[in-house]
Parts: structure tokens; C-alpha cells; sequence
């Protein structure tokens, strides 16, 4: 199905969509998600759920008079019952495990050597994070992306052409790790400036099999317990 502006979408390899609100270049849409974010996606990651509504040129038909009823009765909710804060179930420290990498794919039915980069942020763990994805020069953060992404989900963050490498071989993450509506292990916001080799994203092996994708891909780990 064509894309349009306006069209309600879900992500094929991501938790999350939203609604289009622009076309950039022939390969990315802008999608406003829940949070208030709009978020570059690949045209190919987005599936419609519900498509843009369009004006009906028929007439509505006369509406037909009601007959009078008697009022039904209303029940009220219930109030919603809170579990006792202080009965704390056990943590399981084995469970708690943070693991958070960026993958680098070449973008698909291109030449390798000349295939644009596509960069994801995967999270496998049972955290939600907050995270910042920022361009690092000389000491100073630029946010590419901020937002958040659901636990165990890999989650699509920008392409860049190789030609761009060596400006941006220097990147930084931030993330804020929890839960809602659970106990878990607190944790400090953590961040890590990280420096990528150039040289890397031009050597074939270096892209791997892995768990997350069904492309080979290059996995740098950037924070892992």
C-alpha cells in the first residue's frame, strides 16, 4: 500500500509507530509517535493500520427518531486496587541484566563497499530506557536521537553514507534504565562516549551473524553486565 501523509503506521521490526506527518528523500518518512517524537523511519519498516480517512461525498441518511426509554442505571467503577507497596516480592539479580549494543547494517540492494549504513539501538533487556544518541566533536554532544525504547527491542535510529565516517566516528549514548509498575534494581543514568573505526564498515567480515537481525551485521556493546 502507498504511504501517505496521515496514515496511522506500525513498525515491522520495532515496538512502536504513529502517524505520518512528512516524506523525506525516497527512503525515510517522519512519523509523530505517542510521546510527542517525530521519528525518521525507513519507508519499508512501516505497515498502515489504519489509513488516512477520506471526506465521503454520499449524504448521511436522515436520522430516524428515537423512542423514549427509561434511563439504565450506570454502575460505577470500582476503585482500582493497589498492591501493598510494602510487601516487596524478591528481585531476581539474574534477570536484572542490562544489555545494550548499536548495530550497523549496510543498507540493502546496494554494492557493499558503496551501501549506506543504517544504525539501530538494540535493547535486550527487561529495562524500558530513556536514552540520547548524540554526534560527538571535540567534546561537544550534538542529540542525533532521543526518546525511549521498550525492553528486548531493537529500535531504528538514522543512515548515514560511508563518506560521512570519519566525521562521525565519534558518538555518545545516554540511557536511564527502568521499569513501570514492577520492582526492579535502580540504577544511575549511564552514558559512554564511544569511537568507531572507519576502516570497519569496509571489510566484509566484520558484519556477522547475529541473534537480532536476519542480515549479517556489525555489533558494537556499549554497555553489557
Amino acid at each position: 500500500m502507498e504511504l501517505k501523509i496521515g496514515d496511522n503506521v506500525r513498525y515491522l521490526d520495532a515496538v512502536g509507530g504513529g502517524i505520518i506527518t512528512a516524506f523525506k528523500g525516497k527512503d525515510l518518512v517522519i512519523v509523530l509517535e505517542a510521546d510527542g517524537f517525530e521519528t525518521p523511519v525507513l519507508r519499508r519498516q512501516c505497515v498502515v493500520v489504519q489509513p488516512e480517512e477520506k471526506t465521503s461525498k454520499q449524504a448521511a441518511p436522515p436520522k430516524q427518531p428515537i423512542p423514549d426509554k427509561q434511563p439504565i442505571p450506570v454502575k460505577q467503577p470500582e476503585p482500582a486496587k493497589h498492591p501493598l507497596l510494602n510487601k516487596r516480592p524478591p528481585l531476581d539479580i539474574a534477570g536484572e541484566k542490562l544489555v545494550i549494543k548499536l548495530a550497523y547494517l549496510p543498507e540493502e540492494d546496494q554494492p557493499f563497499n558503496e551501501a549506506s549504513i543504517e544504525c539501530y539501538l538494540i535493547n535486550d533487556s527487561p529495562y524500558e530506557l530513556l536514552y540520547n544518541y548524540a554526534l560527538i566533536n571535540n567534546q561537544a554532544w550534538m542529540t542525533l536521537q532521543s526518546g525511549s525504547v521498550e525492553p528486548n527491542t531493537k529500535l531504528y535510529l538514522e543512515t548515514f553514507s560511508r563518506d560521512t565516517l570519519n566525521d562521525r566516528g565519534h558518538v555518545g549514548l545516554q540511557v536511564v534504565a527502568l521499569k513501570t509498575d514492577a520492582f526492579y534494581k535502580g540504577r544511575q543514568p549511564l552514558s559512554k562516549e564511544l569511537k568507531l573505526e572507519p576502516v570497519k564498515f569496509y571489510k566484509i567480515h566484520c558484519f556477522k551473524d547475529n541473534p537480532y537481525f536476519d542480515e549479517d551485521a556489525l555489533l558494537v556493546d556499549v554497555f553489557d553486565e
